[in-house]
């Protein structure tokens, strides 16, 4: 069935009308006070380090996004996340996304992402010794994903559904994840969105996001500055998906409710 829905959006792709990306370069740093991904905290996941079995907590950090437009539909962005208690890049994305109009207010993107990990340590269940010296564990994990999306940009919210596929070192897994949001005429103009993700193989809800956040245009040396503030319930925080067994004890440091403040500075050239 996945693979018929794959053909069928490769050949309206073919056919349709790009959606022209402009040719550039778009640079934004933003700084979170808590990495949550999917209804689960990578900062804790990422804080496995140097061998050592204890937890670091997540203090937030810097993610770094570089994104260019290709031109024709096409787009393609390099992103990473720096993370403030090791001081180094735990995690680094390649994303490329073709979008394209389907028809008349519903467009479309197909994307491919490759997921680098240089610090997490997964359990090794061969029980080879890795790089840290310890027995059980390695270093240098990554995960792949493709992605569809479809964004009904004439419905109210402008509603986008999402469906990823993903291919990682011990696990696979299907996300579903359905967005949305608007602006309101108060305080020269405040954006809120909604979003909720679904995991498919563990058949839950993974969160639920409430945001608000407002833009002030070139507001320091050309850079536009967006504080952002977003609640993210957790219904289920039982589970973190693909932890593995070694890393059990990363269930206890994700509470049911989050609250997430974020800055971020980002200028196109």
């Amino acid at each position: 069935m996945i693979k018929k829905l794959l053909v069928i959006f490769c050949l309206l792709a073919v056919s349709a009308m790009p959606v022209m990306a402009e040719l550039g370069l778009k640079v934004s740093t933003k700084y979170t006070s808590r990495y949550i991904w999917r209804g689960y905290d990578v900062g804790d996941l990422t804080g496995l380090k140097d061998g050592s079995e204890g937890i670091e907590n997540n203090v937030g950090g810097e993610m770094i996004s570089l994104d260019y437009g290709l031109g024709g539909g096409f787009n393609f962005n390099l992103w990473g996340y720096l993370a403030n208690h090791v001081n180094q890049f735990e995690e680094v994305d390649l994303t490329l996304v073709y979008g394209f109009s389907l028809t008349e207010g519903i467009d479309t993107i197909l994307g491919y992402t490759h997921y680098t990990f240089p610090t997490l340590q997964l359990w090794n269940e061969r029980n080879e010794v890795g790089r840290a010296g310890k027995r059980g564990y390695m270093y240098g994990a990554t995960a792949d994903e493709i992605f569809i999306g479809l964004s009904l940009t004439k419905v109210f919210l402008a509603p986008t559904i999402t469906w990823y596929r993903e291919y990682a070192q011990g696990w696979n897994d299907e996300y579903w994840n359905i967005a949305g949001g608007d602006s309101l005429d108060i305080f020269g103009g405040i954006d809120y969105s909604l979003a909720a993700g679904y995991w498919c193989s563990r058949a839950r809800i993974a969160h639920i996001d409430v945001g608000i956040s407002k833009t002030f245009k070139k507001a320091l040396a050309g850079f536009d500055i967006t504080p952002a503030f977003t609640y993210i319930a957790l219904p289920d925080t039982a589970e973190n998906p693909g932890v593995q067994p070694g890393n059990a004890q990363l269930n206890d440091q994700i509470n049911a409710h989050e609250m997430v403040f974020s800055l971020d500075f980002s200028k196109s050239f």
